[in-house]
């Protein structure tokens, strides 16, 4: 089951990243590193035990992380990270389980790996993906559709991506735009 995760406008700190067709700031990621007792009992949460966990996530509350001992910013992931991060606003929580959905379609489960938050900007959903032969870099993907009249189905893809080395990549929509970000885009394959 997916946790909605639900944040306070006014005492969230805007992302570092801005989507200008929904004029929208994406919610910060944080890393949060926890190190578990030597007594934790492992079997009963269902994870393999290991003395430290390291997560991407949206909130930073210790609440949710009660084992934290570190927690940091995250503006691009690090080049040895074996994974990329997708990040996708959708208008509403309906979209969100068909975008679960067409996970599941593609061979993915997103059980492990998926986070819906809401804010006042909509909800967005965070997928770890890992590396693919296409995706040769950790990066972490920011994505939104929106309204486009020009469009033959009224709507486009806005996409930007982050790469290891902070080096920020978009692209305003997959139709009608000529920049070519598929090896640095995550893949279903």
């Amino acid at each position: 089951m997916t946790n909605i995760i639900d944040f306070d406008a006014r005492k969230r700190k805007a992302g570092r990243v801005y989507c200008p067709p929904l004029d929208i700031y994406f919610p910060a990621l944080v890393k949060i590193t926890q190190t578990f007792p030597k007594d934790f009992d492992f079997a009963a949460v269902g994870i393999t035990p290991r003395q430290q966990s390291v997560v991407h996530t949206f909130e930073d509350s210790k609440t949710l992380h009660p084992y934290m001992t570190e927690e940091e910013a995250v503006r691009c992931l690090a080049d040895g990270d074996p994974f990329s991060l997708v990040m996708r606003h959708h208008k509403d929580l309906d979209s969100t389980s068909v975008y679960r959905a067409s996970l599941y379609d593609f061979g993915i489960d997103p059980a492990m790996s998926f986070t819906v938050v809401s804010a006042q900007e909509g909800y967005f959903t965070l997928l770890t993906r890992p590396l693919t032969g296409g995706q040769p870099t950790p990066t972490i993907t920011y994505a939104a559709e929106f309204a486009d009249p020009e469009s033959p189905v009224g709507m486009n893809e806005w996409l930007m991506s982050i790469g290891p080395d902070g080096t920020y990549y978009e692209e305003k929509s997959r139709a009608g735009d000529d920049t070519d970000l598929s090896l640095l885009l995550p893949h279903f394959d």
